[in-house]
């Protein structure tokens, strides 16, 4: 597996910010330039939030529609809330051209909020351009978790593309996409850092939900740092 994937290895975190910042930002203009605007999936954390700050800086003035690859089911005011993480993160888009869906709707009701989610997707569903995806020590990526029987509905085929999982740490309650779905988006990232993280990114043998991901979408751009 080493062999065949596209691996982007710096040794400073601010080089693979700046590479990864470079190569969405020519991504973004291209499918504006080709549709009108563009659609991407962003992940929470704090390894790409310095992506997105320098992203800001360069595309308030284009169409960019983002919306999110997963979230906890928490209130948009918590610290845990990934729709917060990254409108902080786009302050000049949001002011001027940019708009952000978030995937908490109803804190009441989990499958209504669910149902909602999909019909507020719909616009990603019909079409995404790029999709920036992490990777937890776990070796889950979104909100697809080992070891949790809602998850592993997420890495099979099914016409369900966005879904409820349960995560092995607070908030536990988490919304998704599924594999198949996030293995459309026309340009795919995964960005890393940390020797330990690699180390099992290349162990196949694990057979985690990176794993799975590693082997739906051989095209998927993987970018690292120690």
């Amino acid at each position: 597996m080493a062999n065949t994937l596209d691996i982007h290895i710096f040794d400073q975190k601010s080089d693979l910010i700046q590479q990864v910042t470079q190569s969405i930002l020519e991504d973004i203009r291209h499918y504006v330039n080709v549709f009108g605007d563009a659609r991407i999936l962003l992940s929470g954390g704090s390894t790409p939030g310095p992506v997105y700050k320098e992203l800001d800086t360069h595309i308030s003035n284009l169409q960019v529609i983002i919306g999110l690859v997963d979230e906890r089911y928490v209130a948009f005011e918590s610290e845990y809330s990934n729709e917060r993480l990254i409108r902080e993160c786009f302050p000049q888009l949001m002011n001027v051209s940019g708009k952000l869906k978030g995937m908490v709707y109803d804190l009441n009701d989990e499958h209504a909020n669910i149902g909602r989610v999909a019909e507020e997707y719909r616009i990603f569903s019909e079409r995404t351009d790029i999709v920036l995806l992490g990777m937890g020590e776990d070796g889950h990526f979104a909100s697809i978790f080992p070891n949790d029987p809602a998850s592993e509905l997420a890495l099979q085929e099914s016409n369900q593309s966005i879904r409820s999982t349960r995560a092995p740490n607070y908030p536990n309650q988490r919304i998704t996409w599924d594999l198949k779905s996030l293995c459309q988006a026309r340009t795919a990232y995964l960005v890393i850092t940390g020797e330990k993280k690699l180390d099992l990114l290349l162990d196949s043998t694990l057979n985690l939900p990176i794993h799975h991901l590693l082997q739906a979408n051989p095209e998927l751009k993987i970018y690292h740092s120690k």
